[in-house]
Order: structure tokens, then C-alpha cells, then sequence
């Protein structure tokens, strides 16, 4: 998972041409909600390896970038593609959502790439 910060947020998140899951998660709130939610996204990334990219985003070392994707509590997860938001979960999510999520975006990409 790649720690992100207002440094690197432009390359790591908006970037990539994967899917890229987003965690956002904080030190000062549900820790143990976070920790599971987080070993869900490493199997998850190691699972799919390239073809999606997991990032994680701490809440309390980054408000404003938490603040543009309205989270409000954590854990919470963002779906991005191609630098575009597409999806937003709070709390735990299970490792099939996510993976049905990553299908949805995948399959979007092979409609657009028939319609080109």
C-alpha cells in the first residue's frame, strides 16, 4: 500500500490508468475497524497485483485531502479511475464488494474501449 500525502497524491491517486483504491484511515478513531479494513486492501493488492493500485491516506496527517472526498469518518474507501472519483464506502468493506466494485470499473473500461 503506498502512504499518501499532498506530495504525492497527484501522481499515486489521480495518475495511475488502474483502478486505484483509496483507505482513508486515522490513528484517533475506530483503530480496529481501520486495521481489518486494511488487511482486506493488502490481500486484495497482492490478489490482483498490477492491475489495481491501493493507496492508504491517514485522516489525521492529511485533513484537507480527506476533506475534498467529503470523508467524515473512518474507515472509509474511494474508488478512482483514471483520476476520477467513482465510488465512496464507509465502514468496513468486504473483500467481495471491493472486488465487485474493481469488475464494475473494469468492465466499464472494456464497454469504452468498444465504443472508441
Amino acid at each position: 500500500m503506498t502512504d499518501i500525502t499532498k506530495e504525492n497524491f497527484q501522481q499515486e491517486v489521480l495518475g495511475p490508468k488502474v483502478p486505484v483504491i483509496l483507505f482513508f484511515a486515522s490513528e484517533n478513531s475506530d483503530v480496529e475497524d481501520c486495521k481489518k479494513q486494511q488487511e482486506i486492501l493488502q490481500d486484495i493488492e497482492k490478489e490482483l497485483n498490477e492491475s489495481v493500485k491501493v493507496c492508504v491516506l491517514n485522516v489525521d496527517a492529511q485533513p484537507f485531502l480527506a476533506l475534498n472526498y467529503g470523508i467524515t469518518s473512518t474507515p472509509s474507501t474511494v474508488f478512482m479511475k483514471y483520476g476520477l472519483f467513482q465510488k465512496r464506502a464507509a465502514g468496513v468493506v468486504s473483500k467481495e464488494e471491493i472486488l465487485n466494485c474493481i469488475d464494475e470499473l473494469s468492465a466499464n473500461e472494456q464497454i469504452i474501449n468498444i465504443q472508441k
